[in-house]
């Protein structure tokens, strides 16, 4: 098990804090399923506590602050992202078991793109535009940051996706309350670790790992002014409902079913290569992935074959070892819901290949 001084406490208002309640969440192991940290499990108490320290930075001069101080806040958060990089990857391949390789070359790669896109856009962006109709009248469009945002993240993308919700909020002169969750939380104590290092101010953003009762909590609160949330299709439409009751801004990015199309004059041999990642990349646990195949009954069956030898080329197993292709499952709860779609496929007469 992990001792890392940190994971016993919150980070709220810029500093590790004693959790209100004795309640945990076991970081469990998706190779040995067996706990590899214990945190606590934030209370809404604790919400209280990481709103009102989102709320006090807003108001005390981080909406307000020059745009050149927040790019350069997040600008020494990407150099220590890339200069943590292997750290964070063998983090996020620890807590939900994406193969190592993948960790390296997508988990920890995709934020310093984020980041460098965000802080590109920033540099020239127009939060004042005087803008004009064809009769000579004039408009002054004004964009100012909401306020305090909600950042509810998923355990499948945990760093890539904390830092797409945190860059663009911060840019804009937002504060945020970031609630990772439970299944890897690990990477989110790493990231506001890094923030800190970066000379964010404190309270700007707030750390708070919670079960559902508390994350509903932040989600409802009346000192939250957006909520961003990327998770499941059923999780979002419990937030959509919540958030429709007070007119609230809320974001959602929801699972997908993305399609692969094969067309009769495909190359077979690179479109079931790009599949490999495609389909298969953090052992099947994407929303953008390839999760249906439609080709035409012509090349059906010689598609079918090329599909069966990819799979057969990559290597199960453990996630820590670099030639792993396809490790576990983040959980025994996602596992059982995968076996249970895998026995209506052979209810409904599918035949192994």
């Amino acid at each position: 098990m992990h001792r890392h001084t940190r994971y016993d406490r919150l980070f709220i208002g810029g500093e590790w804090v004693e959790p209100a309640t004795a309640e945990r969440i076991d970081v469990i192991s998706p190779v040995t399923e067996e706990p590899v940290a214990s945190i606590p499990s934030g209370s809404p108490a604790d919400m209280d506590r990481a709103v009102a320290a989102a709320r006090a930075a807003f108001d005390g001069g981080w909406a307000t602050s020059p745009i050149e101080e927040r790019i350069g806040v997040l600008q020494r958060l990407r150099n220590g992202i890339e200069a943590n990089s292997e750290e964070l990857a063998q983090l996020i391949t620890q807590e939900m078991g994406c193969p190592i390789t993948q960790s390296r070359t997508i988990q920890v790669v995709a934020p310093l793109g984020v980041l460098d896109t965000y802080l590109s856009l920033a540099r020239d962006f127009r939060f004042d535009e005087v803008r004009r109709s064809l009769n000579g009248a004039a408009a002054l469009v004004t964009r100012e940051p909401v306020g305090v945002v909600a950042a509810v993240i998923p355990w499948n993308m945990p760093l890539s996706i904390a830092v797409q919700k945190i860059a663009p909020a911060l840019l804009a002169g937002c504060t945020v309350v970031l609630k990772p969750s439970p299944e890897a939380p690990l990477s989110s104590y790493r990231l506001v670790e890094l923030l800190t290092e970066a000379g964010l101010p404190p309270g700007v953003v707030n750390m708070v790992p919670a079960d559902r009762e508390a994350s509903e909590y932040l989600v409802t609160h009346l000192d939250v002014d957006k909520v961003s949330f990327t998770g499941s299709s059923v999780a979002g439409r419990r937030i959509a409902a919540l958030c429709g009751q007070d007119l609230r801004r809320v974001s959602l990015e929801l699972g997908g079913k993305s399609a692969a199309l094969i067309l009769d004059d495909a190359d077979l041999d690179q479109a079931v290569e790009a599949l490999r990642l495609g389909s298969f990349r953090n052992s099947g646990q994407i929303c953008t992935l390839k999760t249906r195949i439609l080709v035409s009954p012509r090349r059906h069956q010689e598609l079918l074959d090329r599909l069966v030898a990819l799979v057969e080329s990559m290597p199960l197993g453990d996630p820590g070892r670099p030639e792993t292709h396809i490790g576990p499952l983040v959980s025994a709860r996602q596992r059982g819901v995968v076996e249970k779609y895998l026995a209506i496929a052979r209810d409904e007469g599918t035949k192994r290949c």
